[in-house]
């Protein structure tokens, strides 16, 4: 449990090492509009997945792109560049949490 923007919420382990990855969920609610463009004929809720870089007691969120999660978790022991041409050789995907945790286990070696 964590304390975010003066609350505190619960988060789910995904990686443990020198530091660790944690994903919280966030739900929205959207409600059913007339328009016929809009196409959402009924109300709906939304889950979408955010999460956290926690290392040195400092929980920080990630923005899943290649460029920024490798510029997070470079080190004196794994440069920017290495984390990248190894996302780029695996042919991985930040979106997809098994290939995160591939990325997570490079890095922590």
């Amino acid at each position: 449990m964590f304390k975010i923007d003066e609350e505190f919420k619960i988060f789910q382990l995904i990686f443990r090492g020198t530091f660790s990855i944690y994903k919280y969920y966030d739900v929205l609610y959207t409600k059913a509009r007339v328009n016929p463009m809009v196409s959402r004929k009924t109300n709906k809720y939304i889950k979408k997945a955010k999460y956290y870089l926690y290392s040195d007691s400092n929980l920080v969120k990630m923005k899943l792109s290649k460029k920024s999660v490798s510029k997070l978790l470079q080190s004196d022991k794994i440069s920017q560049q290495s984390i990248l041409e190894y996302i780029e050789k695996g042919k991985l995907s930040i979106k997809k949490e098994a290939d995160l945790i591939k990325i997570m286990k490079f890095v922590h070696k």
